[in-house]
């Protein structure tokens, strides 16, 4: 009798494990919208979720992916008039180790540039409602140890580097498998840059991220080019870019700095990686890859290369698979 009780016990135990909320501080992943007013109101600063469009948790899943992905799209808004999004996707068909559904979090507020004239909130902004949501990310993601060590590496990036000439800045980083992407805005009385949006995903979903990059950039751009000329790709504005198709090699790390991203349209901080693309044909071409969380050997596996011409040298600013131009 006692034998069957405990088996009953551990029976229910698992049940409940597998039943209740995810392990990130009593919320799932995405969030339900009273979860994530609870987690904002212990964080402070008057945050709540705002009344507005929401799209539901369970949508049709995009091209190349069987699964539908969960989302939840939740405004968010606090006492100084502030706005922003709380962005959270799992996604179905891309299972971490564990089994658990590969996570996707942005978190997106009112652009420095339209703030009200402010110097005291926008203060409040740098020193208070970052670390906030750097907080809130990794509770969201139930990664919050891996997130406090991307905000430090990035908050010290930012305080060694001369962005007084900056404007728009994105940083990125990475621990492990979580990587991370955080753009900042300068807003104009006070002279802050202020953080603005904040990309995390686990490393099983970060290619709907670049394939979204590319996908806008494709109707722009006549793909592929070949590198048999690459005096012609050269001869043109420093700001001519092209899509080509090729191999990164021998990719090695390059010097750490800001560099002008004209596709993105901002500055990027970080380190570059110094390689060579090459292509079906065998020509090659020497080039510096702009500052990206990705690692060497996943910039090795990808095809499909946006390649520029800037200050004497070739740039590849991203980088995809192939498969990309089957789904667009």
């Amino acid at each position: 009798m006692k034998r069957r009780f405990f088996l009953l016990l551990l029976l229910l135990v698992a049940l409940l494990a597998a039943c209740g909320p995810s392990a990130g501080g009593g919320l799932s992943f995405p969030p339900e919208r009273e979860a994530l007013d609870r987690a904002l109101t212990e964080l402070g600063g008057g945050w709540q979720t705002a009344e507005g469009p929401e799209i539901p948790s369970g949508r049709e899943a995009p091209p190349g992916y069987e699964s539908p992905v969960q989302t939840g799209v939740f405004p968010i808004v606090n006492d100084d008039g502030r706005q922003g999004f709380v962005n959270a996707t799992a996604y179905g068909d891309d299972p971490l180790p564990d089994g658990s559904p590969a996570k996707a979090l942005n978190l997106s507020f009112t652009p420095a540039a339209l703030l009200t004239p402010d110097p005291e909130q926008a203060a409040r902004v740098q020193t208070e409602d970052e670390p906030r949501f750097w907080r809130l990310a990794g509770r969201l993601l139930d990664e919050g140890e891996a997130v406090d060590r991307l905000a430090e590496e990035i908050g010290g990036a930012l305080a060694a580097a001369d962005l007084s000439a900056v404007e728009s800045l994105v940083c990125y980083g990475r621990r492990e498998d979580l990587l991370c992407r955080s753009a900042y805005g300068r807003e104009p009385d006070s002279g802050l840059l202020l953080l603005e949006r904040l990309d995390l995903w686990q490393a099983a979903a970060p290619l709907t991220y670049w394939q979204g990059d590319f996908a806008a950039l494709f109707p722009s751009y006549g793909w592929p080019k070949d590198l048999t000329d690459p005096e012609a790709l050269a001869a043109g504005s420093p700001q001519e870019k092209c899509l080509c198709l090729g191999r990164l090699t021998a990719l090695a790390p390059g010097e750490t700095g800001l560099f002008y991203s004209e596709a993105l349209g901002c500055h990027l901080l970080g380190r570059a990686w110094e390689g060579t693309l090459t292509d079906d044909s065998g020509a090659e071409l020497a080039v510096t890859v702009l500052p990206t969380p990705r690692s060497s050997d996943e910039l090795m596996e990808d095809l499909l290369h946006l390649v520029r011409f800037m200050d004497g040298r070739y740039v590849v600013e991203l980088s995809a698979p192939a498969d990309l131009r089957f789904r667009l």
